[in-house]
């Protein structure tokens, strides 16, 4: 197992401010396991803490797979920070009814209705 880059040994441009939902919190776990880096931020940019196009795919079809969703391939080329990425993704998930968790695939496909798996929290329409 690869120990992680403390963040601050990158000399960012920007202080740490965690994530402040589920969903960015999910999405800087995704960004640490793919770039090596802990803690990220949610206005840490992903080129900035070692990124390029390469792990961008690869970190596109981490979100896909762990999310559900299908993101566009310039998507973190648009949208660089977690806070920025959370939102796009916002945007893409399915609408749930309130109080019901959404369904997260970790095999790439969205789970059945009676599947039992990873849970993000449902967000309220029009923020968070």
């Amino acid at each position: 197992m690869t120990t992680a880059v403390p963040r601050d040994q990158l000399g960012m441009p920007s202080p740490y401010v965690p994530p402040d939902s589920e969903l960015e919190h999910r999405l800087a776990q995704l960004w640490e396991a793919r770039l090596g880096v802990s803690p990220i931020g949610r206005h840490d940019d992903f080129f900035q803490l070692g990124g390029d196009s390469l792990l961008a795919a690869e970190l596109q079809l981490d979100i896909d797979r762990a999310l559900g969703v299908e993101a566009d391939a310039a998507t973190l080329f648009i949208a660089p920070t977690v806070a920025e990425l959370a939102a796009t993704v916002r945007d893409l998930l399915p609408p749930f009814p309130a109080g019901m968790p959404a369904p997260v695939s970790t095999m790439g496909h969205p789970p059945a209705p009676s599947a039992v798996g990873a849970m993000v929290p449902a967000l309220p329409a029009g923020g968070e």
